[in-house]
């Protein structure tokens, strides 16, 4: 019994860690000169506000980090108007966004 609390204990913290996911269309796209990308979500980041991803949040989730990838893959479910699932940690440097950490798109 002592065994499996001990694991447990082991994974709390990355479970605390894991961020929070919503999935939709993207509604609004924002890219600025500074390699800021932002979107909005059609019903919004649910999840995330239940779980106070980041206190001062505006209805964006985006990043500012040098991810082609990412910011490819948010430009194509847009044009496409695709499903994504959006997993989220934390505020984004801007302060009042949610900080994406991956993009799904269905």
């Amino acid at each position: 019994m002592l065994r499996k609390a001990v694991i447990a204990l082991f994974f709390v913290p990355f479970m605390t860690w894991a961020g929070s996911n919503d999935e939709g269309i993207i509604s609004t796209l924002y890219v600025d000169e500074w390699r800021q990308v932002g979107i909005k979500l059609q019903g919004g980041f649910p999840n995330a506000e239940a779980n106070k991803e980041c206190e001062s949040y505006n209805g964006y989730a985006g990043t500012d980090a040098d991810a082609p990838e990412l910011k490819a893959a948010l430009l194509a479910a847009k044009a496409s108007q695709s499903i994504v699932r959006v997993s989220v940690s934390g505020c984004a440097s801007s302060g009042s966004w949610l900080k994406i950490s991956a993009v799904y798109i269905e």
